[in-house]
């Protein structure tokens, strides 16, 4: 919503340049903060007066934000947020109580999304401040724009196979199989100019990072979903 609507911005003057700057606040908002609040909503199965609590603290500090101009609406309202949140906790509590005995959609989902969190984190760290890597299209005027698009994109569609491979083909040959198809990808998209590295070396390292990620969502995926074989 912050990229493509342009809804609201931050400014938490981390880094120079206005478009980071934006997505790294927005990425400890959006990314950070409010999942671990509606997690822990889920979690501790916390009753509708603690629920509103909790979200009247939250709107509280978006307004403290707004008076201290490290945040800005463009259409954004408050009351969005409110609702919003409303929405996300009961149907966080919902998800909560699927999965005491999960079907495999909502494996497959809660799995899903988990891979999502982690990789945009990563894919903002390894870009956007440690520049080891870029993408570009040419489709918008802001460079920043350009890369977290259609980085966002390949994101979200990477983690659907990493997630069918959690679930179901979690062994050394598939793994191994990934290894070698990330690289070969991230080789095709260097050559027809999308993706820009500081070396090829990095091409590796962000394949054997991948892998990383996958064990530890694994990892994860055992601890929710005890009664899973472990393949490995």
């Amino acid at each position: 919503m912050l990229i493509l609507l342009n809804s609201y911005g931050y400014y938490p003057h981390v880094f120079k340049e206005i478009w980071p700057d934006d997505i790294f606040g927005s990425l400890i908002s959006q990314g950070v903060i409010i999942p671990t609040v509606l997690m822990s909503i889920a979690a501790f199965r916390l009753r509708t007066k603690w629920i509103i609590l909790i979200i009247s603290l939250i709107a509280l500090i978006e307004e403290l934000f707004l008076r201290l101009r490290i945040y800005e609406h463009n259409w954004w309202k408050t009351w969005y947020t409110i609702i919003l949140l409303l929405l996300a906790s009961y149907i966080m509590k919902w998800w909560r109580r699927k999965l005491n005995d999960p079907s495999i959609p909502i494996k497959f989902l809660t799995i899903y999304m988990l891979f999502n969190i982690i990789l945009h984190t990563i894919s903002f760290f390894m870009s956007l401040v440690l520049k080891l890597s870029w993408y570009s299209m040419g489709l918008f005027e802001s460079m920043y724009k350009d890369h977290t698009i259609l980085k966002m994109i390949i994101d979200i569609t990477m983690a659907i196979p990493l997630t069918a491979i959690v679930l179901f083909s979690y062994k050394y040959l598939t793994l191994i199989a990934l290894f070698i198809f990330m690289i070969i990808f991230d080789l095709v998209q260097i050559k027809m100019g999308l993706l820009h590295v500081i070396d090829y070396n990095s091409v590796i390292a962000f394949a054997f990072i991948k892998l990383f990620v996958i064990s530890i969502v694994k990892r994860v995926n055992d601890y929710l979903f005890p009664m899973e074989k472990d393949y490995i």
